[in-house]
């Protein structure tokens, strides 16, 4: 089944061509679970929705930090916006975590569902 699902994921990104009504569940998601992307926020390529914005560990708010392309650790990674926009900030803070390990879990839970009722049924019958 995974490798049924990872070729679906393949097939609707990149996400910001994909079907208005996956990217407002995908949004719907994403907001509701601090998520981004199915397998990683690039796959919104170089237009993340605002529901993968997160806030920058405090950490980063110093002067001294020194900002890369982007930084994993935590559950918000910086991404540098390509090319830079002169009228907002070029650095943004996604979720780091994707969703897609979500999605495959509430897709698994029906037939994990099926055979609970039918082992029951099975052992009820013996």
């Amino acid at each position: 089944m995974d490798s049924a699902v990872e070729e679906v994921f393949l097939n609707v990104t990149p996400l910001h061509r994909a079907e208005h009504y996956i990217q407002s569940e995908l949004n719907k998601l994403q907001a509701s679970d601090s998520c981004c992307g199915l397998r990683s926020f690039e796959d919104w390529e170089n237009q993340l929705p605002v529901s993968c914005f997160c806030a920058p560990p405090a950490s980063e708010l110093q002067p001294s930090s020194q900002p890369g392309n982007s930084s994993s650790e935590g559950p918000c990674v910086m991404v540098v916006r390509d090319p830079p926009s002169p009228k907002v900030t070029d650095k943004l803070w996604v979720h780091s975590k994707p969703c897609g390990h979500i999605l495959k879990s509430y897709l698994s839970f029906p037939i994990k569902l099926r055979i609970g009722i039918i082992s029951a049924f099975a052992t009820i019958a013996v």
